[in-house]
C-alpha cells in the first residue's frame, strides 16, 4: 500500500478506468459482467474509494426492476425491486418456479448471489404484474418495462 494521497478527481478516474477496463469488449476474451466489476470494486475498499464506487453504482443502476439475472445456483430470474442498501441483493422472481427470492434476507438466501446480467437482443422486458399483485408485491415499474394486465 502506498502513502500517496489521491485527489478526488484521481479517485474517480481510478474507479472509472477499472470498471471500463473490466467491462469493455476486448480481443483476448469476453469482458467481465457489470455485476462482477461492481463486486470487485466493493470488495476492495483499500484500493477503490467507497464514495466513488457508490456514486458509480447510483449512476449506472445495473440491477433495476425488469433486469434479467443469473444466480450462482443456475437459476435465472427477473429483478422485481432494487435494494438501495445493497445493490447486489435485490428481490427477484425466479423463472423456474415463479418463486420470490429476496436476496436481502440473508438468513434464508445468504448463499445465493447474482453472478451476471442476462443480455437480451432487444432490451425489452415483460413483467407479469398480475402475478406480482396476487402475491402482494409492491413495485414501481420503470417506463421501459412492458406491463401485462
Amino acid at each position: 500500500k502506498s502513502n500517496v494521497k489521491l485527489t478526488n478527481s484521481a479517485k474517480i478516474l481510478v474507479v472509472a478506468q477499472y470498471f471500463d477496463n473490466m467491462t469493455a469488449m476486448r480481443l483476448d476474451g469476453e469482458p467481465a459482467s457489470e455485476v462482477m466489476a461492481i463486486k470487485t470494486l466493493l470488495e476492495n475498499p483499500e484500493v477503490f474509494d467507497e464514495r466513488v464506487v457508490d456514486a458509480l453504482i447510483q449512476s449506472i443502476f445495473i440491477l433495476s426492476p425488469g433486469t434479467c439475472v443469473e444466480l450462482n445456483t443456475g437459476e435465472k430470474g427477473l429483478v422485481l425491486t432494487a435494494n438501495m442498501d445493497n445493490i447486489l441483493r435485490p428481490m427477484i422472481l425466479g423463472f423456474r418456479d415463479n418463486m420470490i427470492i429476496d436476496l436481502n434476507n440473508e438468513m434464508i438466501y445468504g448463499d445465493i448471489e447474482i453472478i451476471d446480467i442476462m443480455k437480451t437482443m432487444d432490451n425489452r422486458y415483460i413483467m407479469d404484474t398480475e402475478l406480482l399483485k396476487k402475491r402482494g408485491i409492491q413495485f414501481d415499474a420503470p417506463e421501459y418495462v412492458e406491463i401485462n394486465g
